[in-house]
């Protein structure tokens, strides 16, 4: 009599995984629509393109988080050995699966590069605004201390406040 066969527990499980995987792709698309929309106006060239980008590799993101939880869902049920050999369609889907997770890690890793570019050159324009303000400052102040009397008030002029010096 041949063994009984074991049940395999990864279908439901890979359901709910991809439960899970579709719901976190909901909420980040939710996320990035919400912060699409909110994002202000008056955006520089540089930063309406920087944030372009972002929305396209954060919608893609989204899409491939998609694709991976059906792949997952799908690749739970089919099972990995057919008449005994390797089932085909088990090793093409968990292919495809292992796939989309890479290009989610390079998407990521291009988010990551990309927003840091993006705080550099944000944090080098404020700097020059700041120099900028103190220049102008420095600039007035300047113009203000060239049209006063040089000897006014100052410690080592020849007048003297005391009325008896005089």
């Amino acid at each position: 009599m041949p063994p009984a066969p074991v049940a395999d527990p990864s279908g439901p499980i890979s359901l709910a995984l991809a439960g899970l995987i579709l719901v976190a792709a909901v909420f980040l698309g939710w996320r990035q629509w919400r912060e699409h929309r909110s994002r202000p106006g008056g955006l520089t060239v540089l930063d309406e393109n920087h944030f372009a980008r972002e929305d396209l590799r954060r919608l893609l993101g989204t899409i491939i988080l998609v694709l991976l939880a059906t792949g997952i869902a799908a690749g739970g049920q089919i099972p990995a050995v057919m008449n005994g050999r390797a089932n085909l369609k088990f090793i093409q889907v968990w292919s495809g699966v292992i796939l989309l997770i890479v290009i989610l890690l390079f998407l990521g890793l291009l988010d990551m590069i990309s927003t840091r570019i993006y705080a550099r050159r944000l944090r080098q324009r404020l700097a020059q605004e700041g120099l900028s303000i103190v220049e102008a400052e420095l600039r007035i102040r300047m113009a203000m201390r060239s049209t006063e009397d040089p000897t006014d008030g100052e410690p080592w002029s020849n007048e003297s406040d005391d009325p008896s010096d005089r």
